[in-house]
């Protein structure tokens, strides 16, 4: 869970007003992509899914290469 809040003494309350906009309202640039993202393919998404795991499984593969002790995640957040 992220910290969501912000203590500080009186002339540092600006920061406040900055951490509101940062935390809370998507930047415009940000809307206009998730806009432009919801029109394409599906296609587009299961190449992206393909392409992390690939990318996942070279990673945990050199991680355990290492000598790290890695764990496959077998779940997603989203799909």
């Amino acid at each position: 869970m992220a910290c969501r809040w912000a203590i500080a003494r009186r002339r540092f309350q600006s920061i406040r007003k900055v951490h509101d906009f940062l935390t809370v309202g998507a930047a415009a640039p940000l809307q206009q992509a998730g806009a432009i993202a919801l029109e394409l393919p599906q296609s587009y998404y299961q190449k992206l899914a393909e392409t992390y795991l690939v990318k996942r499984d070279r990673m945990l593969g050199i991680l355990n290469g290492a000598g790290f002790r890695c764990f496959k995640p077998g779940a997603r957040i989203m799909s």
